[in-house]
């Protein structure tokens, strides 16, 4: 998770007790790089109001490219355009929630996520099996 608001990292790691066994925080975007470089990380949730450089939606276009099996949900407190929020989609952000939100809502949504991500993921690897087998068939 990336975010400098400690009272929202409370809040998301008491929402997402029973469907992740450890959330990891860190409070800025050059943090996420340096962490996010090491494998094991299914979902990243990214303060899209975070400056500096680079930037969270820099940060988001590069774990999609990277990490194309990361599944990628975006919050803020600060109001955002549409032209905004659709900037964070077209990065490759699988979800975009407002805060304040209600963690009841907010683990769902991360629930839904986490489906998309696991069964395009599948998907794909089945796919790329079938492309295998016809190769060398």
């Amino acid at each position: 998770m990336v975010d400098a608001d400690q009272d929202y990292v409370k809040a998301i790691r008491a929402a997402l007790v029973d469907d992740i066994a450890s959330v990891e925080a860190v409070t800025s975007i050059s943090s996420a790089v340096t962490r996010l470089q090491g494998n094991g990380h299914r979902l990243v949730i990214i303060d899209s109001s975070l400056g500096g450089d680079p930037t969270a939606v820099d940060l988001v276009r590069a774990l999609r490219r990277t990490r194309p099996e990361v599944a990628i949900i975006m919050t803020s407190s600060t109001h955002l355009t549409a032209t905004q929020v659709a900037s964070c989609f077209e990065a490759g952000a699988d979800e975009f929630i407002r805060k304040p939100f209600h963690p009841q809502e907010f683990a769902a949504r991360v629930r839904a996520v986490s489906r998309r991500v696991r069964r395009s993921m599948a998907a794909s690897s089945a796919s790329t099996g079938e492309r295998e087998l016809r190769a060398t068939a």
